[in-house]
């Protein structure tokens, strides 16, 4: 199958992420620091590796160039790039008087985000809708909906704007069924998926609580979103760590943009899809089915149409991330 083909439509769309990444300073050396036993990088290094100039705001070291603005705050997991939240796997600290960031979050986010072309090329051709719970499972519930319908009327939204960009798209169900966990990311490999995404909607004991959140699988020797201590087993899923962080971001950012949902940012935990995935997987909670004005959005089709288009056009972006590299 050749390379999908991207139509004219959205011309805009590609020449924006063409102009997007920061293009590295090849010369210039990140240095490092042992901090209680962990790698940290100094952030005013890799501002000046990027191409940023960089400043504090009180604990917060503010990274801009002409594209873009990166926030990193002392002692808080939580970042922005570009307004966007990102929950770090471990708090940026303060070392000699300049602000560090872990080599894990450097490594697995920041520098793919910066310089996607860098983590390697890797085929786009094929992928894998996960459409969360079905059948017996009937995920979150809300007033009216059920979780496990949602996510079939989201996918199937999905699958159809991903093939006008001439992907071939698969769900792991069709119809209100249930594939054990197991069965979805084995069908995922069977088949020879380039990327998974598992499509879920949300609920709270609090019914004020919304927003979109996005998960990737927590990197070896790094720290979940609901924990502090390291994961240290290596999982499948940890083959594809960087690309997982590109992947996350291209996806959640859109999401964001094109509601103006509640950002309740990117995060790192360890669910079993994204564990066993052999492929680039991210995880997305579109919405909260327990929050009466969220539920209410997603039953109407023009959201889910802004929910679909984001998550197609963070797919795009990722791909050509990762094809395209500065000046081609």
């Amino acid at each position: 199958m050749t390379h999908p083909h991207f139509p004219h439509a959205p011309l805009v769309l590609l020449l924006a992420l063409l102009t997007f990444a920061a293009t590295a300073n090849s010369g210039f050396t990140i240095h490092s620091a042992k901090i209680a036993g962990r790698t940290y990088v100094y952030v005013a290094d890799v501002a000046r590796y990027y191409g940023f100039q960089a400043g504090m705001r009180g604990e917060t070291a503010v990274l801009r160039n002409d594209q873009r603005t990166i926030e990193f705050t002392n002692n808080s997991r939580k970042a922005y790039f570009d307004g966007v939240l990102v929950t770090l796997m471990f708090a940026p600290r303060m070392h000699k008087g300049t602000l560090t960031l872990s080599h894990q979050d450097f490594r697995y986010f920041v520098d793919p985000v910066l310089r996607p072309w860098g983590i390697g090329k890797k085929p786009v051709r094929r992928i894998v809708l996960d459409v969360g719970h079905g059948g017996q499972d009937d995920g979150a519930k809300g007033t009216k909906l059920l979780e496990k319908n949602i996510n079939l009327m989201l996918a199937r939204r999905v699958k159809s704007m991903l093939e006008q960009y001439r992907y071939e798209v698969l769900l792991t169900r069709k119809d209100d069924s249930f594939p054990s966990l197991d069965a979805r990311t084995k069908m995922a490999k069977a088949k020879g998926a380039d990327l998974f995404i598992s499509i879920h909607n949300n609920s709270a004991t609090v019914k004020t609580v919304n927003g979109i959140e996005t998960f990737l699988v927590t990197p070896q020797y790094g720290a979940s979103i609901h924990k502090n201590d390291v994961e240290k087993t290596k999982v499948a899923g940890n083959a594809n760590d960087a690309y997982n962080g590109l992947l996350a971001y291209s996806i959640h950012r859109r999401l964001i943009s094109y509601t103006k949902a509640n950002d309740r940012g990117v995060k790192y935990r360890r669910f079993k899809v994204l564990r066993d995935a052999h492929c680039p997987a991210v995880l997305l909670e579109t919405g909260f089915l327990s929050n009466r004005k969220e539920e209410a959005l997603l039953a109407n089709e023009g959201y889910q149409n802004k929910l679909a288009r984001a998550i197609t056009h963070g797919i795009v972006e990722f791909h050509r991330g990762i094809t395209v590299g500065p000046g081609e």
